[in-house]
This record gives structure tokens, C-alpha cells and sequence, in this order.
């Protein structure tokens, strides 16, 4: 297993700051610079964390992201206050490659499973910050009932609404059901000493063990687990060696650990006496105490091999032969919803190595004699879902998400066609939902509600039926569109998108009993 050097900037009013345990931040410079010069460095990926995005509710740093997005070009963690699907894809859009989503999850737990199902596993990072449990209150001992910056915890720290940002998940502290869903397995209130789930930043301990949160976040579909141990977090002392390396052997998703690296040693330790993935850092690096090319050498001397693996699921089952064509082969950019064919590129094996590593697609210039990243100039990249290749390996099918114009000319497709299906529909909803418009029709009805859509589509539905009684063609087409439309905002609304919809319809084309049918069907 490859393990991967992480460094981490806190975000606050546009810049990167730092402190000891959550508390006395200093600034330490501009996100987009230390994002250069980590990448630049040799870091395997990169985490963005809008510190006091949750806290204060102000807008996604969108344009900050996408700076970060074009100056870099490994991949990039992106977390802090995302509470729902509309604010992954917003996040996602603007260039990162996965979200961290932290107390959100545990105030909606089926969030896990909605983002991976709508993006893929692979984008959905689960935050999780781990401390001692606390103490009981007594007489002698009132500052029990006290967070770290002195604050009353009325609930004892018993009961994680008291955190505020989860109040309205009712007291999952309790070892019921926290999914909501009434069909995965609780999660246990921690025994004794045992490690427990911070909120608020670090400051709010509850009553949820973190062994059995981590377990949860794996079943509900996380991708990834981003552990900080806050105890350790800032004091340069070293990982919590003993609870990391508990849950690396528990857990089959890959652990990024946070909290307390100080030296090149922390991070061998880290990799020798625990299977985590990955080691993050931040005032190390931002300090200059740990150079990242020198953390990775002595990795390497230690044996611990460092880099990106591919990412799962796009590596196609037959590899292209890059023998042929001069070493370098076409590869057809489809979308990956709309099934519209976006441009043609030349991949070499290096391009090629990069594209499966990053899930960006790479190419190289013929004319430049180099290699390039789309979008690495303009933000529109272009994130792989998956890679075909042909039967004489010689061209691959490169199926991706655009985030925006695939063309230097600034149309979708550098092919000059019309192009429309019901993908094309879904792709437009799905982007007033990310991107809300003054004006668009899509947005009235978000901002309406469920009840507004469900009455809409009715009232559609409706008119179907009506142009259908009275044998009225036109009316009828018209209609039609209209219930197609609202149908999508509906899905969209609940977090169903079309894919699912094609998959439920391809299972029961090829079952037993379908198949029967179309037989019997025949020989009528």
C-alpha cells in the first residue's frame, strides 16, 4: 500500500491559519501560495477546511477553491460546513475531488450514503475528531461540565444536541438508531475510558464511542475517514498511535491521520506501527520544520513507499498498448451523462499514469511536446468516472463529469452539433440545484419546497392525462415534456438521480421472469 504526505490548510477569512488544540489561531499565509508550494513540494493530496464556515453560515469560498483547483494538480479535499447534496456538488463543481463532511454526518448520518451514491465513494471523506471521554461531573469537579473555552455544557456532555450545529438530531448520544433509517445498527455510547466523538471544533465531547462512529461512517458509504486526535492536535508530540492504529486494523476504508505530527519520526511511526493510508500535517509544513521532499525521502529509506494509488474503479479491465502509435494514443472524452462525445486527446503512458492516479484527465501535446492537464488554465476540468478500452488497445473511452466547457471555444463539446437527451435535462436541473439562478423557474420550486413539486407534478401529470383523453397530439407531446421536467426536479429534490432509475430498469430487464415474458410476448 502507498501511503500519501497530506498537508492541511485552515481556512478563515482568506487565509491559513493554525493554533494548538483549536484555540489561539496565527496566520500563517495565502491558501492558493502554500497550495503551490505543497504540491510543488511533492504532497500526494491536499485538505481545504473552512474552519468557520459551519459556525457563521457565510458562502462557500468557491473561488478560492477553484484557485487552489488551477494551481494544483493533485487531488484536492475540500470540507467545512457541507450539510446537504446541493452543497457537495457546489464544492465538487468548483474543483475539489472530495468532500469532508464532519458534524453534518452525525446530525444526518444517510448524508454519507446520499453523497456516495450520487458522486461515488471515492468523493465522500468522513471528519471525525476523537478525544478522552470526559470526566463525571461532581462537586469536587465542576469544570466537567465546562468545553475547553469555559462554556457551560448543560447536558454533562452527555447529549450531542448541546453542540448546537446537531440540535436538531435529537440525543444521539443514545445508543439508538442514528442513521434515521431504522435498518443499520446503532451506534454505542463509549464505556469507561474509551475514545469519544468531539463536536464544536474539538471543544464538545458526547457520548458516542469513536471506534463505533468510525465503524458506522464505513457501513453508510465513506470513502475515506479524515481522524483527528485532538489531544494530540498542534503539540508536535505525535499521532495517537494507539487509537489509529486500532481502527486501521478494524476498518477496511483507508484512515488519513491527523493531530500531532512534530518530526520526519512521527510519520514513520505513523506508517510502521499503523496501517493508515495517509498523514496529515499542517504548522509543520506551513513552518518549514518539516520539508516534504525530505519526509518522503526518508520514507522511502525507511522502505514506506509514497504516492497516489489509482483511484478505484478506473483502471479498465484491458490496458492500452502504448507501443503503438509512437507511444501515444487517442482518447475519446464522452459525458458521463449525457453520453455526448466532448473532445479527442492524446494520451501517452505517463499521461495516462497520472489521469488514473488524479481522476483528472491528462493528455499530451503534440504540438507542445508536453504534458497537459485540461483545465489547469480555465477550471474546467474534467473528473473521470471511468476508462474503456478498445479491442485492439489502441484508443480508450474516457467517460467523465465537466466542470464546465469542454472546448477552448468555450461550447460544451469541440464538436459542432446539436445535441440533446433526457441526461442533457438532468445535467441543466442538476446545475440550478448547485448553482441557484434569480430568475429560474427550477429554483422557485427548490425554494418552495416538496409540497410546491409534488403539487406541480401533479398538476402535470394531470394534463397528460387530460391530452390523452381528448386525442390532442400536440397537447399531448407538450404535456409530456412539462411531467419529464418536473418528474427530474422532483428526483433531484429527493436525491435520486437518473442513474439509479436506468440500473432499477436494467435489473428487471434481465431477470428470469422478465425474460419469460418477452418470450411469451414473441410467440403471440
Amino acid at each position: 500500500m502507498k501511503r500519501k504526505i497530506v498537508p492541511c490548510l485552515d481556512y478563515e477569512a482568506g487565509r491559513v491559519v493554525k493554533g494548538i488544540q483549536f484555540q489561539n489561531l496565527q496566520d500563517q499565509g495565502d491558501p492558493v501560495e502554500l497550495a503551490r508550494r505543497y504540491a510543488a513540494a511533492g504532497a500526494d493530496e491536499l485538505v481545504f477546511l473552512d474552519i468557520t464556515k459551519s459556525r457563521d453560515g457565510h458562502p462557500f469560498a468557491l473561488e478560492t477553491i477553484r484557485a487552489i483547483r488551477a494551481a494544483i494538480s493533485i487531488p484536492l479535499i475540500v470540507g467545512g460546513g457541507i450539510q446537504s447534496l446541493t452543497d457537495a456538488a457546489a464544492v465538487l463543481d468548483a474543483g475539489a475531488d472530495k468532500v469532508s463532511i464532519g458534524s453534518a454526518a452525525l446530525r444526518n448520518p444517510a448524508l454519507i450514503t446520499e453523497i456516495s451514491r450520487q458522486f461515488g465513494k471515492e468523493r465522500v471523506v468522513v471528519a471525525i475528531d476523537v478525544g478522552p471521554a470526559p470526566r463525571p461531573a461532581t462537586s469536587a469537579n465542576p469544570a466537567a461540565n465546562t468545553d475547553s473555552r469555559g462554556e457551560e455544557n448543560s447536558s454533562g456532555a452527555g447529549d450531542v444536541s448541546a453542540a448546537g450545529d446537531v440540535s436538531d438530531a435529537g440525543d444521539v448520544s443514545d445508543a439508538g438508531d442514528v442513521s434515521g433509517t431504522g435498518n443499520v445498527s446503532g451506534v454505542a455510547r463509549a464505556s469507561g475510558a474509551e475514545p469519544v466523538v468531539y463536536l464544536g471544533g474539538g471543544t464538545k465531547p458526547t457520548q458516542i464511542s469513536a471506534r463505533a462512529w468510525c465503524r458506522q461512517c464505513e457501513y453508510l458509504g465513506a470513502g475515506e475517514l479524515l481522524v483527528t486526535s485532538i489531544s494530540h492536535d498542534g503539540t508536535k508530540n505525535g499521532f495517537d498511535l494507539e487509537f489509529l492504529g486500532q481502527i486501521s486494523r478494524e476498518l477496511a476504508v483507508p484512515i488519513i491521520a491527523s493531530g500531532g505530527a512534530g518530526s520526519i519520526a512521527d510519520f514513520v511511526d505513523l506508517f510502521t506501527k499503523t496501517q493508515c493510508q495517509a498523514g496529515l500535517g499542517a504548522s509543520v509544513f506551513h513552518n518549514g520544520s518539516i520539508d516534504i521532499a525530505a519526509l518522503k525521502a526518508a520514507l522511502a529509506q525507511a522502505g514506506i513507499e509514497t504516492g497516489s494509488e489509482p483511484r478505484a474503479g478506473l483502471r479498465p479491465t484491458r490496458e492500452p498498448d502504448f507501443s503503438r502509435g509512437n507511444g501515444l494514443l487517442p482518447a475519446v472524452v464522452q459525458d458521463n451523462r449525457t453520453n455526448e462525445v466532448l473532445m479527442v486527446g492524446y494520451m501517452n503512458a505517463e499521461s495516462y499514469r497520472r489521469t488514473l492516479a488524479e481522476g483528472r484527465c491528462w493528455f499530451y501535446s503534440r504540438s507542445r511536446q508536453t504534458l497537459w492537464m485540461k483545465g489547469e488554465t480555465s477550471g474546467n476540468v474534467l473528473r473521470v468516472r471511468s476508462i474503456a478500452v478498445d479491442c485492439d488497445a489502441d484508443t480508450l473511452l474516457v467517460r467523465v463529469e465537466a466542470a464546465g466547457p469542454a472546448c477552448h471555444q468555450g461550447t460544451v463539446s469541440c464538436f459542432e452539433q446539436e445535441y440533446f437527451e433526457i441526461g442533457t435535462l438532468e445535467e441543466t436541473v442538476e446545475q440550478r440545484f448547485a448553482h441557484p439562478r434569480e430568475g429560474s423557474y427550477t429554483q422557485y420550486l427548490v425554494s418552495e419546497g416538496l409540497d410546491k413539486i409534488l403539487k406541480k407534478f401533479g398538476e402535470e401529470s394531470t394534463e397528460v392525462i387530460l391530452a390523452a383523453k381528448n386525442q390532442n397530439r400536440a397537447e399531448l407531446v407538450n404535456e409530456t415534456a412539462d411531467v419529464l421536467y418536473h418528474l427530474l426536479v422532483l428526483l433531484r429534490y429527493q436525491g435520486v438521480d437518473l442513474a439509479a432509475i436506468y440500473a432499477e430498469l436494467a435489473n428487471r430487464h434481465g431477470t428470469k421472469q422478465q425474460f419469460q415474458k418477452r418470450r411469451d410476448i414473441t410467440q403471440w
